[in-house]
């Protein structure tokens, strides 16, 4: 797909596909070629809607270079990563048990997909 310059979509959040510091992209839980996406907020950006708009700015662009599906984990115990999933328009579709080391121990993560809307 090409190196995509870093760019600032919202406060407190930029997008750099395939990098550490925003949303990236990392191999999907069943071993398929479609991406998912992670991302996190300096606490003094928390709360304005800037994570919601990084993802939807973030799947955009993954839709418009042909993607066709993406996943979004977290933690069953962010509460607020779940708003912003569900806000960027993602399903939840399940969770996974255990299944992803923190620095306090294996947390169950749910799992979240949007689909492109091109056919």
């Amino acid at each position: 797909m090409g190196e995509v310059a870093p760019r600032r979509c919202a406060e407190g959040t930029w997008l750099r596909p395939g990098r550490q510091g925003g949303p990236s992209g990392h191999p999907p839980p069943d071993g398929s070629a479609v991406p998912d996406s992670a991302y996190w907020m300096r606490a003094a950006a928390r709360g304005r809607g800037a994570a919601t708009a990084g993802v939807r700015t973030l799947s955009a662009w993954a839709f418009g270079v042909g993607v066709h599906r993406l996943y979004l984990n977290h933690s069953t115990m962010n509460e607020a990563s779940c708003r912003v999933a569900q806000k960027a328009g993602f399903a939840l579709e399940g969770t996974r048990r255990s299944a992803q080391l923190h620095a306090d121990w294996w947390h169950d993560m749910h799992l979240h997909a949007l689909i492109s809307p091109s056919p």
